[in-house]
């Protein structure tokens, strides 16, 4: 961050922001010095509050702390100690309120945000009962907070699709911190382990492959196996890697001249006729077929 105490930007969403259902409305960073009366008077009025009143957005905002201490208090949330390392979350029309701790200040880092896209994303992904996300202002997150700052300042019509694209990055990003975070150490083991044998099933998905084989890679028993990868990925370790094969095969059926033989071969199936029965099977119509017509958008879709 530069050297300035304060940066406050406020502007309303830009012509063309409705096309991408996220709009920055405002944006910037402050370092409240301790015993320094909050909120600023740099902010417009309508941004202003007392403690005694608090306060209501018609936006989203972000606020990362990045030193010092305080307290938030929302009507879902109740009242919650903040730290430095933490995020919160202010919601449209959730009454809220929040401040420093006047022995330590705290330096802030915010963006405010509203849009349909948006409003669908933070009301799925972000309940209002848990409004702190704590030590979620990562350096990742900071770089992006800063960044969305930086574009907001520019006041260039043309950063608008840039600053839609990093408040999603940061709701994604968030959103990917508080899972993991709420994994147990035996969850992210199964996880590391399901990840470890996705890269090699991409590697060898066109090869013979035993049941054998996935427990060694995995470190884990048959039935242990089966279970941690239908809950991480939806399906069995044999439907994943025919699911890989089979998208292989449709990509050298639109992009080479192998015969559909070879492309059984190539793609590791047992057979050309066990290939093209479970190609017609699963597509809707046999590979030949599926290859003339050209476009596998008007040919039918691939059946789970």
């Amino acid at each position: 961050m530069n050297r300035k105490r304060w940066v406050s930007l406020y502007r309303p969403p830009t012509g063309d922001a409705h096309i991408w259902g996220v709009a920055v409305v405002d944006a910037g960073f402050t370092t409240i010095a301790p015993g320094q009366p909050y909120p600023s008077s740099h902010h417009p009025n309508d941004y202003l509050f007392t403690w005694e009143r608090g306060r209501r957005f018609s936006e989203y905002q972000f606020v990362a702390i990045l030193d010092g201490r305080g307290t938030l208090e929302t009507a879902s949330g109740g009242i919650r100690e903040i730290r430095a390392g933490d995020l919160f979350i202010l919601a449209p029309d959730e009454w809220h309120r929040f401040r420093p701790d006047s022995e330590t200040g705290w330096r802030e880092m915010w963006i405010g945000f509203k849009g349909d896209y948006a409003n669908r994303l933070m009301s799925s992904l972000f309940p209002l009962r848990e409004p702190v996300l704590h030590q979620a202002a990562t350096p990742a997150v900071r770089k992006i907070l800063l960044s969305g700052v930086t574009l907001f300042g520019k006041e260039d019509l043309a950063v608008t699709p840039l600053l839609s694209a990093k408040v999603i990055e940061l709701i994604a990003l968030l959103s990917s911190i508080i899972r993991v975070a709420g994994y147990t150490s035996e969850r992210r083991d199964r996880q590391q382990r399901i990840a470890k044998l996705r890269g090699w099933i991409a590697e060898h998905a066109f090869e013979a492959i035993a049941t054998a084989d996935l427990v060694r890679v995995a470190g884990m028993s048959d039935t242990a196996l089966r279970v941690a990868f239908k809950e991480e990925l939806g399906v069995t370790p044999h439907t994943y890697i025919m699911k890989v094969r089979l998208s292989f095969a449709q990509m050298l059926l639109r992009q080479t001249d192998y015969t559909v033989s070879e492309v059984a071969e190539r793609a590791g199936f047992i057979s050309c006729s066990y290939f093209t029965r479970f190609f017609t099977r699963r597509v809707g119509m046999s590979p030949g077929r599926w290859r003339k017509c050209g476009a596998p958008a008007e040919c039918g879709k691939v059946k789970k």
